[in-house]
Parts: structure tokens; C-alpha cells; sequence
């Protein structure tokens, strides 16, 4: 959200979209992180992509699953 899709731009959501329905996604941990891109590990890798995709695609996966928070918080409540 803070970059505004920095980083996924070589990955659309409707690319994204298609790559979980294929088990592509992005493996999320119940606690830790990782400290470079490379560490990012998807269920299933891609087949036929570049060494660069997956991290582009785990950017493009996380921006979506951010954006999909907060539209499911619904307006900020006023005092």
C-alpha cells in the first residue's frame, strides 16, 4: 500500500489471480519474516518463469491480500 504496487509492476492482479488458482501462492507464516526477497516461498513454484518472478509475484500476492483487508475493515469509524 505505501508504494502503491512498487515492485509487482511486471505482474498484473488478473497474472496473480491466475497463479493461486494454480497453487502458486505465497506462503504465509504464522509468525517470523524474512529478511530479503529471496526467502519468499510460494505453495507451488511457477513453471517457465524467470528467477525474478516469484518475488515480483509474492509483491503483486501480498499488495492483494492487504488491499482485500482493508476494503473488508469498511470506512474508519468517527467519533
Amino acid at each position: 500500500m505505501v508504494s502503491e504496487g512498487g515492485g509487482a509492476e511486471l505482474v498484473s492482479e488478473e497474472e496473480a489471480q491466475a497463479a493461486i488458482q494454480r497453487g502458486e501462492q505465497i506462503v504465509i507464516d504464522d509468525a517470523g519474516s524474512f529478511k530479503n526477497l529471496s526467502d519468499v516461498r510460494l505453495e507451488r513454484p511457477p513453471v517457465n518463469k524467470p528467477t525474478w518472478y516469484p518475488a515480483v509475484l509474492a509483491y503483486r500476492e501480498a499488495g492483494m491480500f492487504v488491499n482485500y483487508l482493508r476494503e473488508s475493515d469498511g470506512p474508519p469509524l468517527t467519533a
